[in-house]
């Protein structure tokens, strides 16, 4: 049961005396529980030609699940199911107006949404390819990477970046959740950037404790004055990974840094 929804119900008790407004705050109860149960998915279900395996994490907005695709060729790919709130919807009506024009953006560490369908309930579900491998500051802090190493890694970011920038379009999302590295039998490690245009706050959990999403928020979305950032907004977010990527910690979390500093990244 959704006990932060039944929470909202009761957060301002209303007059008993007031008959219509009890019984509207009984009815948005009863919407609460039905709609945590009816949002239930599990491994083995099939969403269009899509057999969830096993949920590989969950936010706010969200699950992500590993997911076979049976068709035409059987292979993996990570399948976002998004749960019915309002922010969710506002955050897709973007994704939507803008899809067509994104398709047209083609780069190799670019992990897009390739496919959209619907649960029996109606809940929205985002497939893409599916990237095993750990983000760019739990790549950093279990391989510990040289500084150049670790700018190499970042410059691979700025490239996609700049490559979605300069075909008029923002990321809008840009934190370590969205930003994975891949290390190939025959090459050096390489970063993939997933949920371009998608600002949803739906990352697998591999155990890394991450700063909020607001630290990678620039002021002026922090402070309400839009909605997404925009490419300003990734240029700070790039900032705020930057000092990360080097250090251990976001801007102003100075407490474990020093250890990285001693290690030669001065």
């Amino acid at each position: 049961m959704d006990t932060n929804a039944i929470d909202t119900v009761f957060d301002q008790p209303p007059d008993p005396a007031d008959q219509t407004k009890l019984e509207e705050r009984l009815r948005m109860l009863v919407e609460a529980r039905d709609r945590t149960l009816v949002d239930r998915v599990s491994p083995g279900d099939l969403i269009g030609p899509y057999r969830l395996v096993a949920k590989a994490g969950e936010g706010p907005l969200g699950e992500v699940w590993l997911a076979w695709h049976q068709q035409p060729a059987g292979h993996h790919v990570a399948l976002k199911i998004l749960r019915s709130e309002p922010d969710t919807e506002a955050v897709l009506d973007r994704f939507h107006a803008s899809r067509s024009a994104r398709s047209k953006l083609d780069h190799p560490a670019m992990v897009q949404v390739r496919d959209v369908e619907e649960t029996s309930r109606g809940r929205t579900c985002l497939a893409t390819e599916f990237i095993k491998g750990p983000t760019i500051t739990a790549y950093c802090s279990a391989q510990l990477p040289t500084a150049e190493q670790r700018l190499e890694l970042f410059l691979q970011l700025c490239d996609v970046v700049q490559y979605i920038h300069d075909r008029g379009h923002a990321h809008g999302n840009l934190k370590p959740g969205n930003v994975l590295v891949v290390t190939p039998s025959d090459g050096p490690p390489q970063v993939r950037v997933l949920d371009l245009g998608l600002a949803l706050d739906v990352s697998c959990d591999d155990g890394e404790t991450l700063p909020p999403a607001s630290a990678y928020m620039s002021p002026e979305q922090v402070s309400g004055e839009v909605a997404v950032g925009g490419m300003s907004g990734d240029v700070f977010a790039l900032g705020v990974l930057l000092h990360q990527v080097l250090t251990g910690v976001v801007p102003g979390d100075e407490t474990d840094s020093q250890a990285l500093m001693d290690d030669g990244l001065e």
